[in-house]
This record gives C-alpha cells, sequence and structure tokens, in this order.
C-alpha cells in the first residue's frame, strides 16, 4: 500500500473518529479526557526520542510522567469543575519535579556536564506536549462543548487535509518558500486555509446560534487556526530536522509517528480557545 493511500485510509478513518470522541459528552467528556492523556504519553515518548538523538536527556519515565502529569490534572479539574488556575499548578509541579531530579541524578555524580541540555529537553517536552494539549481539555467545559470541540478538530484536519490536497494538484511550481520544509507549496497554504474557512462556514449553517449569528467572526477564528496550525506542523519540521529524523515514529500509516499527527494540534489548541472565548463566550 502506498503512502497516498495510506494517509487517505487515515484521513477517511480517523477524521471520524477522532470527531466521534469529540462529541460524546459522557461524564463530562470523559472519554475525549482519557484519549488526550493517552496521547500526552504516546507524543512525549516520540519526543524523548527525537530530542535524545540530539541532546542528552533525562531518563524517559522522568518525562513522560511530567508531561502527561498536566493533561491529567487538566482532566480532574474539568470533571470535578474546579478552578483553571489547577491546571497552571499542575505545570509548576511538573517543572519542579523536572529540575530537581537534576540534585540526585546519577548523571552528575561524575559531571555536570550536561545538566543544562537535560533541564533545556525536559522543560520543552513538559510545556510544548503537556501543557499545550490542556487547551483541549478547556473547552470540555464551555456551553455547547460538543459543537466547539468538534470545529476545533475539523479546522485543523480541514486545513491539513486540503493544504496536502492542493499541494499535490497545484503545487509543484511554487514550493521551497520555506526552508525547512521544502515540498510545502503556496498552493498548498491557501488551500489549507480556505479549507479551514469551508469547515466553519459548514458548521455554521447547521449551528448559527452556538455562534451568536457571527459569520465573519467565525471565519477570522478560522483563519488564526489554519495559520497557527501551518505554523505547528512547520515547528515540528525544523525539531525533526535538528534532529536529523525524518519521522516521530511509525505508528499512524502514511503519516510517521503520533506526533506528526497531532503537531498541529499542539499550537492551534491555545490559538482556537482564545479566539472561541473572545469572540462566543
Amino acid at each position: 500500500m502506498n503512502k497516498i493511500t495510506q494517509r487517505l485510509l487515515t484521513f477517511f478513518i480517523g477524521v471520524p473518529l477522532v470527531v466521534s470522541v469529540s462529541v460524546i459528552s459522557f461524564a463530562h467528556h470523559i472519554v475525549l479526557h482519557c484519549a488526550i492523556v493517552g496521547g500526552a504519553i504516546i507524543a512525549s515518548m516520540e519526543l524523548h526520542g527525537i530530542l535524545k538523538h540530539k541532546l542528552p536527556s533525562q531518563p524517559k519515565f522522568m518525562v513522560v510522567f511530567s508531561a502527561a502529569f498536566i493533561p491529567f490534572i487538566a482532566a480532574l479539574t474539568c470533571l470535578l469543575d474546579r478552578s483553571p488556575s489547577w491546571i497552571s499548578l499542575a505545570l509548576i509541579v511538573s517543572l519542579l519535579a523536572s529540575y530537581s531530579y537534576e540534585i540526585f541524578s546519577p548523571e552528575n555524580k561524575k559531571s555536570f556536564a550536561n545538566a543544562i541540555s537535560r533541564l533545556c529537553s525536559s522543560t520543552f517536552t513538559i510545556v510544548y506536549i503537556g501543557f499545550l494539549l490542556t487547551y483541549i481539555s478547556r473547552l470540555t467545559v464551555l456551553q455547547h462543548s460538543q459543537v466547539f470541540i468538534a470545529l476545533f478538530f475539523l479546522l485543523v484536519f480541514a486545513c491539513d487535509s486540503v493544504a496536502w490536497f492542493f499541494g499535490m494538484l497545484f503545487g509543484k511550481s511554487n514550493r521551497g518558500l520555506i526552508a525547512v520544509s521544502p515540498n510545502k507549496s503556496i498552493a498548498g497554504f491557501l488551500g489549507g486555509i480556505a479549507g479551514s474557512a469551508a469547515a466553519a462556514l459548514a458548521v455554521y449553517y447547521f449551528f448559527p446560534e452556538v455562534f451568536l449569528h457571527k459569520p465573519v467572526e467565525l471565519i477570522i477564528a478560522a483563519l488564526c487556526v489554519s495559520l497557527a496550525a501551518i505554523a505547528g506542523d512547520l515547528t515540528e519540521s525544523v525539531i525533526k530536522r535538528s534532529a536529523e529524523c525524518k519521522d516521530s515514529g511509525a505508528v499512524v500509516p502514511g503519516r510517521g509517528g503520533f506526533l506528526d499527527s497531532i503537531d498541529s494540534i499542539l499550537f492551534s489548541a491555545p490559538v482556537y480557545f482564545i479566539v472561541i472565548n473572545f469572540f462566543f463566550v
């Protein structure tokens, strides 16, 4: 099975599955919360492996536990209707635990030369994976949470998929704009933005009252999310190129690792949360 076929199958199976999970509101979206925590574990394991190509790192268990702890506390915060400040406290606890580990690290018994590198790689993983994912969890406490969460995933997937499709059809002569990902094209970028806008309008057609009858504001939100999704994809490309690593893993057919599939989500989740609260909450 070639890569294009694998990617198409992943899209037509994965997208409905993710959207279905997002709209299951049973027990305050507990299924989605569990998926987020599980995703944080897998993604942090993959990122730990990537960073280890170039940087000395703390033990995988320590890094993965610290990163997954934050969305776990975010889930409890949302399920138990506690203050969002608990999520920030979870971030602080994870960082302090990681930093404190260096005091007793076996590697430091002989030399402290790599301590800064270990601290930096752990900090990046904890914030990039653990903290950014909590902005999906925060959507579950909003009124009409099912619609807002489903729209978020549709915006990101529409951007990614339409960008890939437009790049395949119309991008051969306008590639090379971004050095870190020379196969990305202007046609692909424009297609991704248009795809998100189209998804936003489609959802607005069915739920205009949820978005307070503000289609222009929803298009602006879609534009912000699509740009963030593109930036997220390119940021992971920077990380992988620096580590001289092609993919983060091989768990998703046609896409590589799990982190390769959620890089756009990591960047766009906080952006979406901000614009949705600004315009519609």
